[in-house]
């Protein structure tokens, strides 16, 4: 749910299920597809969202997971397992040089580690920090690790090293950043599945699931037919109403979330430009007013850089050197949440002047 939702991200959700499903396969030994579809889908992933970065991790740990397999476990000769192994070095050489098909190149390879080592991303952007399990967003997530680590301990099957590691990986990914449980939710519900299944079967507590169905006469199953087309018509008829109340709802979840009615009040007073925004509305005012007004900052927190985010904090939060981002940008309109320290401040300064407030937000412009 965190991270759920119409965004780029969820293109590194589908092609992440992928490799692992992919590797997966290939490290058990299963017949599969060639893994060599991996290289073309990474030109596509580095082009769609920078989580490209995670399927050369992915293929990275595949490859040392068939070396602990090896190490730990003593299964065939080192030769069998760099015959498994070469291809996945290669596959790996193919897939960093298809990062740098994109329109800018190279410059692709630095911007993963620009973003994870960038200090105000990881400590002002929520998504970006550990797990809040005093949310009740994060407490599937604490299901799910309690669940996990308990079925692979109970369970009589034992997970081979190369699993674990996965496991682990992603773990500590996702204890570092709440943007990575989906990721870690991939490679820990098949664990799941499969050990509980294990641990189910150990005790003889799946007859009741492996019941064998008594097969029914021909004349019978007719009507179960056109029961279970009802049914789904029923269902799909309620998602559909669903959707359609959320939509005619918009308007109404605008004016709860977003500065909607400030929105209007710029549209047709038009305050001078340019303007200082609340970080979380950049898209939001983007959509609706662009291109007669540029906002000062949006979400995309890795386009503007961390000396900007900084400088939007300082301003925002009231520090000691507030007047200055507005200042060296010749700011005349500020749009901010009512509560905020720079709204309680210029409230008290005589250069400006607030000319708009409501629940969501208030505006300022300069005298």
């Amino acid at each position: 749910m965190p991270t759920w939702g119409v965004r780029p991200q969820m293109f590194s959700l589908l092609f992440a299920s992928i490799f692992i499903s992919f590797l997966d396969r290939y490290s058990r030994r299963e017949a599969m597809p060639s893994i060599w579809w991996l290289a073309p889908l990474m030109i596509f992933w580095v082009n769609l969202h920078a989580g490209f970065a995670l399927g050369l991790v992915l293929i990275v740990l595949t490859i040392a997971g068939l070396l602990l397999d090896w190490l730990l476990l003593r299964k065939g000769s080192f030769a069998d397992v760099w015959r498994c192994a070469r291809p996945l070095c290669w596959l790996l050489i193919v897939c960093v040089a298809a990062v740098c098909i994109n329109p800018n190149g190279v410059r692709m390879y630095s911007y993963p580690f620009e973003t994870l080592s960038s200090h105000a991303m990881m400590q002002y952007i929520q998504e970006w920090r550990s797990p809040d399990f005093h949310n009740p967003l994060f407490q599937a997530l604490a299901l799910l690790l309690l669940a996990t680590f308990s079925a692979l301990a109970l369970s009589n099957k034992r997970p081979r090293p190369s699993q674990l590691l996965m496991l682990v990986a992603t773990a500590w990914a996702t204890l570092r950043s709440g943007r990575n449980v989906a990721f870690f939710a991939l490679v820990a519900t098949p664990l799941l599945a499969e050990h509980s299944w294990t641990l189910i079967t150990s005790h003889g507590w799946d007859r009741w699931l492996n019941a064998s169905e008594k097969r029914q006469p021909d004349g019978r199953l007719a009507p179960k037919i056109v029961l279970n087309g009802f049914l789904l018509v029923i269902v799909l008829s309620v998602v559909a109403l669903g959707v359609t109340r959320a939509v005619a709802q918009q308007p109404l979840v605008e004016a709860q979330k977003f500065p909607a009615a400030a929105v209007d009040f710029i549209r047709d007073r038009k305050p001078p430009q340019p303007i200082f925004n609340e970080y979380e509305w950049g898209g939001y005012l983007i959509w609706k007013l662009y291109p007669d007004y540029r906002v000062y900052i949006d979400g995309r927190a890795d386009v503007y850089g961390d000396e900007l985010m900084k400088e939007f904090l300082a301003a925002n939060d009231g520090k000691r050197a507030w007047r200055e981002p507005l200042d060296n940008y010749g700011i005349r309109t500020v749009l901010v949440k009512p509560d905020v320290a720079l709204a309680s401040l210029l409230r008290q300064d005589n250069n400006w002047q607030k000319v708009f407030e409501d629940k969501q937000a208030v505006i300022f412009v300069r005298r």
